[in-house]
């Protein structure tokens, strides 16, 4: 006997009502160059990890991470920009999810608001 299959349609229909109170982007992501790596600073321990940069908005940025992250947890971006400048940001975490390579995708809130032109030097 053929088995029934549902839709994907309806499955994500199903689940909508969940969604409804998830906090959602506000500012527009843009997607960073390949490869592009930065450091995070723990301010609670010390600790430093490397990072791949996935996405970046005015009010937060995506990173790829070998681990994951506690939402809440305070840490500190660097980024190189051109002319070999560092850009410190500090962040919270607002997500980690788990990636099918084994990484973690990481979701970060900036304390404070990057404007248009440090938006602009680090895409």
């Amino acid at each position: 006997m053929a088995e029934s299959t549902v839709p994907i349609e309806a499955e994500l229909t199903l689940f909508r009502p969940k969604f409804n109170k998830v906090r959602r982007r506000t500012a527009e992501r843009y997607r960073c160059a390949l490869a592009s790596a930065g450091k995070l600073f723990f301010p609670g321990t010390g600790e430093t990890m490397t990072a791949w940069l996935n996405n970046l908005s005015v009010t937060g940025i995506g990173l790829n991470l070998p681990r994951s992250l506690d939402p809440g947890q305070e840490l500190v971006i660097q980024v190189r920009i051109e002319g070999g400048v560092p850009v410190k940001m500090p962040a919270r975490v607002v997500h980690s999810s788990s990636e099918v390579d084994g990484t973690w995708r990481v979701g970060c809130h900036f304390d404070t608001p990057l404007d248009d032109d440090a938006l602009e030097s680090l895409l």
